[in-house]
């Protein structure tokens, strides 16, 4: 007579050791899908280098181009917002151009307190080439140091019953993006030659694009800069928090490049160094690489 044999479970020992396989594959498999510090750089990167281009391309063909801003926290910024840009208002000046003029017949006079460029010109009947771009704010017109205009080199219009036109600030609309979790641009290291962004303090920044696809401004709270190459240093968050140079000092950075000229946006890897002219050694316009 065959007896049945009783089948044996599993062991207290047995268990746990399943149980131990189990947590080690577990959490090796949680390590290789974590990200990486790099990763998360250049994916931050791209998110701003798409962000720029997108405002680029939706400048294309608009007199009055776009903008993207870029809100401020002091020395660091987290997120990108979107920018309405007002057409340019038409009007006229009936007397002299002086360092104050009176605009009439504007197609929005409530907006010209808004607005921070002024040309003017003739058409018709003695018919006069528009001037450059002045600077311009509540009626008093002035050179634009930006555009390295002075005294010796540049002449206001002359004649009465000029038309002018005015370009008018960007307004904030709503966020375009935040970046992931642990990145930020810091803003002590971006900026142009010679400037950085964080002289902004607490306000937006707003890069602006001409119709023609060009840079047209770079606005640093209340202050126009010039249009010049634009350097955005995307870091970890952990690097910026160590403080001194340690963002340029790390291979994860990022540089976001808007070139003037044509608006090119691309993002470069950053060469670890003290200061900030060798850090961007692969972040010049002509030695990007593309995204």
């Amino acid at each position: 007579m065959k007896f049945l044999r009783k089948r044996r479970g599993f062991t207290l020992v047995e268990l746990l050791v399943v149980i131990a396989v189990v947590v080690l594959l577990y959490g090796t498999m949680l390590v290789r899908l974590a990200p990486t510090k790099g990763g998360q750089c250049r994916d931050a990167a791209n998110m701003v280098a798409d962000a720029l281009a997108e405002a680029w391309s939706r400048g294309l063909g608009n007199p009055a181009g776009s903008a993207v801003f870029i809100e401020s926290a002091g020395t660091t910024a987290i997120a990108l917002a979107g920018a309405t840009v007002p057409p340019p208002i038409e009007g006229m000046v009936a007397g002299p151009i002086g360092s104050s003029v009176s605009v009439t017949n504007a197609t929005d006079q409530a907006g010209l307190a808004n607005g921070y460029r002024i040309q003017f010109y003739r058409t018709g009947s003695g018919a006069t080439p528009p001037s450059p771009w002045f600077g311009y704010a509540g009626g008093s017109v002035f050179l634009r140091a930006s555009a390295g205009q002075t005294a010796d080199n540049t002449i206001l219009p002359v004649g009465n019953n000029l038309q002018c036109r005015v370009l008018c600030r960007p307004t904030k609309v709503e966020r375009l993006l935040t970046l992931p979790k642990g990145t930020a641009i810091d803003l002590r290291y971006s900026g142009i030659e010679g400037g950085a962004l964080n002289s902004a303090g607490s306000q937006d920044i707003a890069i602006m694009f001409d119709g023609f696809g060009g840079l047209s401004g770079l606005f640093v709270g209340a202050s126009e800069w010039a249009p010049a190459t634009v350097y955005l240093l995307v870091a970890a968050a952990s690097d910026i928090d160590r403080g001194g140079t340690a963002t340029l000092l790390s291979p994860t950075s990022r540089w976001v490049v808007v070139t003037p000229q044509t608006g090119r946006v691309t993002v470069a890897a950053n060469n670890p160094a003290n200061n900030v002219s060798d850090a961007r050694t692969f972040a010049r316009p002509a030695g990007s690489i593309g995204r």
